[in-house]
């Protein structure tokens, strides 16, 4: 899930003003007597007014909602009036139903009049004709780009790719320090990075800064990536700021590429340049290692392909470089994933399932409350597997060794299509039955004809041809 929420940066507003907006103040950014405040997740229907109620009394102010990381709006405000709205990604923005007018020259018009910097129309176009994986970045690049970086101090503690902990969560690791992380006889590095412990992870592996080639760092007045084959001084040096920091994470992992290709195993494919699935990959909801996949994903010199370990010396398939491009290339890798995953995992032993049901919206009591959710017609299929290493499942109930796997095949409400997908699995049959149970499953399960061939591939394929509309 990417990033929802807005934001807007203010000259002249006092903070009883944003807080009775029911905005949070953020300080002070870069730029003197320009503030920032967050607001809530959602895109308020009175989005534009917030803005422009920010820049009454001859103020400025400029406001910004991300979807999903998807796309981005910008609405900019000068004394009261609304001034300019431009969209990032706008593609996606009307996919999802806004129906805004890009105005790219009324910003850069609103810049020149309100900001420390002014834009051109060029500078605004290029920003905006871009497609971003992050619309927030896009937004930060436009804003600090103006010279309104937000607050930012390189040395807070953050986590990132913090994950959500069930419980009591663990102390953080030991904050890096200069010496701690052998950067002693980096010229001109200062501090380590807030978020930098010791060690950092890199696909599944976990890797010391003592060890690793390059170190990211904090100097008098930059950021920067530093090369121990190269000490004296950073090989690269970023603003100070939220986008330089991003851009640093940005460059950096161009920089580990070359030990990631060598830890998932990809520097044998041919013509393979930089891995777009780090890690693992889901399929049907359980985590396949990209290192024990026969198909992945990557980028070429100027395109996206699918590889097959057992022919590496060019891609199987190659695509546009574009987003479009990248969907189709990852349709092809499932597919053929699913495919070879499932044809060689063996059942020898006990295969039950429930047949197809018509999909119907079920009333379910919580506490306290009741809500309307749609059960899967199915068909289910409960397996006895033997435990995979190589292909995990997230939710395993009653053990810590799951024996045996629940599936369910779904259908999107707006698709025409099915999807298999692994509820959990459970280390008896009958709290898999519960855990299927407790996702709507209803019905006498049954055996699976003996003739059927015990691998799933074919165990599926059987429970579809069983299907209406098969």
């Amino acid at each position: 899930m990417g990033f929802f929420g807005y934001w807007v940066i203010v000259k002249g507003a006092s903070d009883d003003v944003l807080r009775g907006l029911g905005l949070i103040l953020r300080g002070e950014g870069g730029s003197p007597g320009w503030s920032f405040a967050d607001g809530g997740r959602d895109l308020p229907g009175d989005f534009e007014q917030i803005v422009c109620r920010c820049s009454d009394g001859g103020g400025a102010a400029a406001g910004a909602y991300v979807f999903d990381s998807d796309w981005a709006v910008v609405v900019a405000a000068r004394e009261g009036k609304p001034a300019a709205t431009v969209v990032v990604n706008e593609e996606a923005a009307r996919d999802e139903g806004l129906n805004v007018v890009n105005q790219p020259s009324a910003f850069a018009e609103w810049t020149a009049a309100t900001t420390p910097r002014r834009l051109s129309d060029d500078e605004v176009h290029e920003v905006l004709s871009q497609e971003w994986t992050f619309a927030e970045e896009a937004v930060a690049e436009l804003f600090e780009r103006a010279g309104l970086p937000a607050p930012y101090d390189p040395l807070e503690r953050t986590e990132v790719g913090a994950k959500v902990v069930i419980g009591r969560p663990p102390p953080p690791p030991p904050r890096a320090t200069v010496k701690g992380i052998g950067a002693e006889g980096l010229g001109e590095y200062e501090a380590p990075l807030g978020w930098m412990s010791e060690r950092f992870g890199l696909a599944g592996e976990v890797i010391s800064w003592r060890d690793a080639r390059f170190v990211p760092g904090v100097g008098s007045n930059f950021l920067g990536i530093w090369d121990r084959g190269q000490p004296q001084t950073p090989v690269q040096t970023f603003p100070k700021t939220e986008r330089g920091s991003q851009q640093l994470f940005d460059e950096l992992h161009l920089l580990e590429e070359p030990l990631l290709l060598e830890i998932l195993a990809l520097n044998g494919l041919g013509g393979l340049e930089r891995p777009l699935t780090f890690e693992h990959t889901f399929l049907v909801i359980r985590r396949l290692p990209v290192r024990s996949a026969r198909f992945v994903l990557g980028r070429g010199r100027d395109y996206i392909g699918v590889w097959d370990r057992t022919q590496p010396a060019e891609p199987v398939a190659r695509f546009r470089d574009n987003n479009k491009g990248q969907e189709e290339a990852e349709a092809l890798v499932y597919d053929l994933l699913f495919e070879d995953v499932l044809s060689h995992k063996s059942l020898p032993g006990s295969r039950l399932y429930l047949p197809w049901k018509k999909p119907k919206w079920i009333r379910q009591r919580g506490r306290g409350s009741v809500k309307a959710v749609r059960r899967p017609p199915g068909p289910w299929l409960i397996s006895e597997e033997d435990e995979d290493d190589n292909w995990r499942v997230d939710v395993v109930r009653g053990g810590d060794r799951p024996r045996w796997f629940v599936y369910v095949f779904v259908e999107e409400e707006q698709e025409d299509n099915r999807h298999l997908w692994c509820v959990g699995a459970s280390s008896t049959l009958e709290t898999a039955k519960q855990l299927a149970s407790h996702d709507l499953a209803q019905g006498h399960w049954k055996e699976v004809p003996a003739d059927v061939p015990r691998d799933l591939l074919s165990t599926v394929r059987w429970l579809l041809a069983t299907s209406p509309g098969s």
